[in-house]
């Protein structure tokens, strides 16, 4: 149960232009008869079944700092309320996860579900990593929000270039602190 790198990038990026090209009230009127209960969770289930459309996975593990609320009814809502589209295969078993910096704060009986302590395959995986990568980041969305459209993919394509060439650069003194 392995998970590539190649293929969470592109999980991300599949997500970010989701959100990108989707407004709120679009996708709450993309299911149909959404109650006041599950309109909460609307946007977030638009998004995980758009992101894993097309894919024909045994296994999809789900990282989400309220994933013990947010998956609690996912099946009923997945029946009764979406689009047959985004209808995820029968076959494929989804595994809720709180990331281990959020999971602490959850107080709740039998939480250790969630944890990723007592999830096979996950390994010493802590999943904080896209709150690490997108913190360092905020404050270019700021910069590039009056920009159009082709200059602001440059300027975002140009930090994030830099920002992993950094890491690069940096990549042997890390290994050398680590190992």
């Amino acid at each position: 149960m392995g998970f590539s790198v190649a293929g969470r990038r592109w999980c991300y990026l599949r997500v970010l232009e989701i959100c990108r090209r989707a407004k709120g009230d679009e996708i709450t009127s993309l299911f149909r008869n959404v109650s006041d209960v599950c309109s909460r969770y609307a946007n977030m289930d638009y998004i995980f079944g758009s992101a894993i459309q097309g894919f024909k996975l045994l296994f999809i593990l789900i990282s989400y700092d309220i994933a013990c609320q947010w998956f609690t009814n996912l099946f009923e809502r997945m029946t009764e309320y979406w689009p047959t589209e985004l209808q995820v295969p029968s076959t494929t078993k989804l595994i809720p996860a709180i990331p281990k910096l959020h999971e602490p704060m959850h107080e709740a009986a039998n939480h250790q579900v969630y944890s990723l302590n007592y999830i096979p395959g996950v390994g010493q995986s802590d999943l904080e990593c896209p709150v690490r990568v997108w913190a360092a980041h905020n404050i270019v969305g700021n910069a590039t929000k009056t920009q159009g459209p082709g200059s602001r993919h440059d300027v975002l394509d140009d930090h994030f270039s830099f920002w992993n060439w950094l890491k690069y650069v940096g990549m042997g003194k890390t290994l050398m602190r680590r190992y």
